[in-house]
C-alpha cells in the first residue's frame, strides 16, 4: 500500500508538472470552468449554445502545446481508464457537476424544488460531454 502511494504521489507531480490548463480533466476547475461559460452567456443566448461552445472548444489533450503535455495527458487517459476506483472516482466528480450545473439551472429559471426539467437538461448536457470525452479517448488511444 505505501508503495502505491507513493507512486501516485510521483503521477500528481508529474501531472501537475506538465498539464497546462487545470481545469483540462476532471477537476474541481473544471467545473468552475464549466459553470462560469454557463453563468456568463450573452443575455439571452440558451444555455445549451453556451455549453456547446464551452464543451466543443479544444481543451485538455487536444490543446496540448507539445509533446511532453500530450503524452502526460494521454497517461493520465490510460490510468484512469485501468483503474476501477479513479474510474469511480471519476463518476462522482461527474456527477457533482451534474448536481451543480442543475442547480444553476433551476436558479436561472426559477424552477421550483419539483421541477425535474434543470436535473434532466444537466444530465443531458453532461452526457453529451461524457460521450464526447469517451469518443476523443478512444480515437486517441486508438491512434
Amino acid at each position: 500500500m505505501a508503495f502505491l502511494g507513493r507512486r501516485i504521489a510521483v503521477w500528481t507531480a508529474e501531472i501537475e508538472g506538465v498539464l497546462p490548463d487545470p481545469g483540462c480533466c476532471v477537476s474541481a476547475a473544471g467545473e468552475s470552468q464549466l459553470l462560469d461559460a454557463i453563468r456568463q452567456r450573452a443575455p439571452g443566448e440558451p444555455a445549451l449554445t453556451a455549453f456547446a461552445r464551452f464543451v466543443l472548444a479544444p481543451r485538455g489533450f487536444l490543446a496540448a502545446a507539445d509533446e511532453a503535455t500530450a503524452t502526460a495527458l494521454m497517461r493520465i487517459t490510460l490510468l484512469i481508464g485501468d483503474s476501477q476506483p479513479l474510474l469511480a472516482r471519476e463518476q462522482q466528480i461527474v456527477a457533482a457537476y451534474t448536481d451543480s450545473l442543475a442547480r444553476l439551472l433551476a436558479e436561472e429559471t426559477r424552477a421550483g424544488a419539483k421541477d425535474l426539467r434543470p436535473y434532466v437538461a444537466a444530465n443531458a448536457m453532461i452526457g453529451i460531454h461524457r460521450a464526447l470525452i469517451n469518443l476523443r479517448a478512444g480515437a486517441t488511444a486508438s491512434g
